[in-house]
């Protein structure tokens, strides 16, 4: 899933701690990669749910 993010704006998502163990991140400028084993949703910064997602 891919979002684009304005100057300020961010995303979140919720995981359990096996999870955290085992996140994946690779930036570079202006991208971010996140690999999640399981399921975890991602919200926007208000909080609001955009999507659940399916990690493998």
């Amino acid at each position: 899933m891919c979002y684009d993010l304005a100057d300020g704006e961010h995303v979140s998502a919720s995981l359990d701690e096996d999870q955290i163990r085992a996140l994946e991140v690779i930036y570079w400028p202006g991208g971010v990669s996140v690999s999640v084993n399981g399921d975890f949703a991602v919200f926007d910064q208000q909080g609001n749910k955009l999507h659940d997602l399916w990690g493998g």
